[in-house]
């Protein structure tokens, strides 16, 4: 069934605590397994697997819990797998149950510089690259991955920036069973999709979804000027962000959760952290209970940053974006 919700939610942050504050030193976390996916030239592309502490609650209603596939963000020119501000993420979704698999990927924009009508092309690539490791790496855990705990015919893709626009890709690509789709069998998909501040890169046209997609969660930040919430061009190329996407999915009758949020820009790329509770609610509402409700959340939080975003935790420069 599709449910369209119009939802206003008034969020509270503690006092003095900021959007992306870090917990308190915990013990570092380590993968259960760190396996290579995939050797292309000179890159060796990692994957990590994390499992559930002992004792955690894998099920939800005697269903087993997706497995979370993280793609980090930066720009497609920085960021790792592995990064240890990720982990207090990472440790809350064992905590709850969730495997988590964190993967590297080609960063084709690193120590590029482009010039001119470049930035276009230059862009195209790093997503066609990033979405094929990151489909490659999904044709690794549907071969070896029951060996480490994780079902790959159930997982849950994730990101953030360019990380979301890899994850929002691959699922594209399989909904519309192009070459680079291939590589997975006919009748794959992912469990869902939870994308922050992402973006869809059609060949040409607006975004069109050939198969049903997975449920699809997206987060966005509405005046965000790095991935616009809506739609933007970068020398020729069109790339739809989450209101053009969660549109076409609505009015296809498909799940998707659009959540918005007034006065933020591209820090929502950094939030999870802080939705760790919307994450939840939609992999066991849509994930695992399969409910079919599309919801579009307009979010009112008090204390967002005004006039500049705060640095995301992949970022290397230093510099506000």
């Amino acid at each position: 069934m599709d449910i369209l919700r119009k939802i206003v939610l008034a969020v509270a942050l503690l006092a003095g605590v900021s959007l992306f504050s870090i917990r308190a030193q915990e013990p570092a976390l380590k993968p259960d397994a760190t396996c290579a996916y995939v050797i292309r030239g000179a890159d060796t592309l990692l994957l990590d697997i994390y499992r559930p502490a002992p004792g955690a609650e894998t099920l939800w209603k005697g269903k087993a819990k997706p497995t979370v596939l993280n793609v980090t963000g930066g720009g497609f020119a920085g960021g790792a797998r592995n990064i240890e501000g990720f982990m207090p993420w990472f440790k809350d979704l064992l905590d709850r149950g969730y495997p988590v698999v964190s993967i590297d990927y080609r960063l084709y924009m690193k120590d590029r510089r482009a010039i001119g009508n470049e930035l276009g092309i230059f862009l195209k690539t790093a997503i066609e690259f990033a979405t094929e490791d990151l489909l490659t790496a999904t044709a690794w855990l549907l071969e070896n991955g029951a060996k480490y705990g994780v079902d790959a015919r159930n997982m849950v893709l994730t990101g953030g920036s360019a990380g979301a626009a890899t994850v929002l890709q691959a699922e594209y690509e399989l909904c519309n069973r192009t070459p680079l789709a291939s590589i997975l069998p006919e009748d794959f998909d992912y469990a869902g999709i939870m994308a922050f501040a992402g973006h869809i890169a059609p060949d040409s046209g607006k975004p069109v979804f050939v198969r049903k997609p997975c449920p699809i969660m997206l987060l966005h930040g509405e005046d965000d000027k790095v991935v616009d919430y809506e739609k933007f061009t970068k020398q020729g190329l069109n790339l739809y962000g989450s209101k053009s996407i969660a549109k076409v999915l609505r009015d296809n009758g498909f799940v998707v959760w659009n959540i918005h949020y007034p006065g933020f820009r591209h820090e929502m790329a950094g939030s999870m952290f802080t939705t760790i509770h919307l994450q939840d609610a939609f992999m066991t509402t849509e994930v695992v209970d399969h409910t079919g409700s599309s919801v579009d959340a307009s979010v009112d939080w008090p204390g967002k940053p005004t006039g500049k975003n705060y640095r995301l935790p992949w970022l290397y420069d230093g510099k506000e974006h």
